[in-house]
């Protein structure tokens, strides 16, 4: 049964390679992102909110996922703008309410803050710079190229095969 999906296990092999060009391409795009905005000017902002959500997700089992929602205001040009970006590349939501709180306590509401915008589109701010964790990109693209070799190689000379037949292919 198991070889009668040639082009199947073809077809799994290059959506895992688009996979991998995928995340190689968003951390790609960050990293230019990142580097642009070093050069942003600065103004001075006020913070309008500062705290932290919490969602519980569809599965009552896990617990709450925790996210900073700090707002500030800032003005460019005299112009107005309202922003939540804290920084490029960050984690919208984590697990654990700790790593975020940090955030609040370095910008807490009615404080001054830098506010770093982007000259060209003044809409688009942050408060930080060069912050990105792209570690989680960079595992999962290697690892959609790996299944994708791994297939790749299954498909032209078999190998595998009776592993996989062995322990995902029984009947049960």
């Amino acid at each position: 049964m198991w070889l009668l999906n040639l082009k199947f296990r073809l077809f799994i092999a290059m959506f895992f390679f688009a996979l991998s060009i995928c995340f190689f391409m968003k951390v790609f795009y960050v990293k230019k992102d990142i580097n642009d905005s070093r050069n942003w000017p600065s103004v001075k902002g006020k913070v309008l909110k500062s705290n932290l959500i919490a969602s519980s997700g569809n599965n009552r089992n896990y617990s709450h996922y925790y996210a900073p929602q700090i707002t500030y205001t800032y003005t460019v040009n005299n112009k107005n703008y309202t922003s939540q970006r804290i920084a490029l590349g960050m984690r919208a939501f984590v697990r654990t309410s700790e790593i975020y709180e940090r955030y609040l306590e370095r910008y807490p509401k009615d404080s001054v803050v830098n506010v770093y915008y982007n000259s060209a589109n003044p809409e688009i701010a942050l408060l930080e710079l060069g912050v990105a964790n792209l570690t989680w990109y960079y595992v999962f693209a290697v690892l959609s190229v790996l299944c994708g070799i791994f297939l790749l190689i299954n498909y032209f000379t078999g190998f595998g095969d009776s592993f996989i037949e062995n322990n995902f292919c029984r009947e049960r």
